[in-house]
């Protein structure tokens, strides 16, 4: 079963992050998919949107595959400084996609998964689906996505989702700005459809044109991203950090060292 689909129809071009199993973690096969998706739409006029969402009603995305990043820590840091450099891209390209891009959070948005999500141009999400960045509680510290997590929300709030690790509901993430719609559970694929139908009927060139200009003056500063990208490396070097993602998988609560 691929990890990643991507089917155009209407001009809407459907990214699906298909990993239910694992709660949709990402790895190597969804960025590249991601990242494929974008590109393919930016070259073809027929597409007039792109949507992103997860497989299944459990979660969007829970982030990182922590057994993947185990995987390549194994290979050394020249291996995770790539992986890391991947997940950057994806930020960027969604960010910069020359076609509107809605994220459809049809439940649980955490960690490196609320990152994609928030870099979308816009958002929707059913009743049910939370929404948090839980790294600090493994170890981590989600880096990459505060170049994103600050263009939607205030620093007070965004501070407590990166120090604290909690979960928000739909409701109160629809009120930090995090959102633009919450749909009920029950009717979510149906009105996110619908929310879709209605940004793919607009015209194409000149929605193009639009967000080029927006991207021009607004974007995501790549120095920043690279910035953030080798700090999230100097986390992963600490001992607290192989001990939460070790625990992690363990499924015990970590015994931090503070070093």
């Amino acid at each position: 079963m691929a990890d990643f689909l991507f089917a155009v129809e209407d001009g809407v071009g459907r990214m699906v992050i298909n990993r239910p199993e694992q709660r949709n973690a990402l790895n190597d096969a969804v960025l590249e998919g991601i990242l494929d998706a974008v590109a393919r739409a930016n070259r073809d006029p027929a597409i007039r949107l792109l949507t992103l969402t997860g497989a299944g009603d459990v979660a969007f995305s829970s982030g990182g595959d922590l057994k993947g990043m185990q995987l390549n820590a194994d290979f050394g840091p020249l291996a995770m400084h790539f992986a890391r450099a991947r997940y950057s891209q994806t930020l960027a390209a969604l960010s910069g996609a020359m076609v509107p891009v809605v994220g459809m959070a049809n439940g649980d948005v955490l960690a490196g998964g609320l990152g994609l999500f928030l870099a979308c141009d816009l958002t929707v999400a059913s009743g049910h689906a939370r929404f948090g960045l839980p790294e600090i509680n493994v170890g981590l510290f989600p880096m990459m996505v505060m170049a994103v997590l600050f263009r939607s929300v205030g620093r007070k709030k965004a501070m407590e989702l990166l120090l604290l690790g909690d979960k928000l509901g739909a409701e109160e993430a629809l009120a930090c700005g995090m959102l633009n719609r919450v749909f009920p559970k029950e009717d979510f694929a149906a009105q996110a459809a619908a929310f879709g139908a209605r940004l793919a009927a607009k015209p194409g060139m000149v929605t193009r044109l639009g967000k080029a200009a927006y991207s021009a003056i607004e974007g995501i500063d790549a120095q920043a991203i690279e910035l953030l990208q080798l700090s999230l490396g100097n986390v992963m070097q600490t001992e607290d950090f192989k001990e939460g993602v070790a625990s992690f998988l363990q499924k015990k609560a970590p015994e931090w060292k503070h070093r």
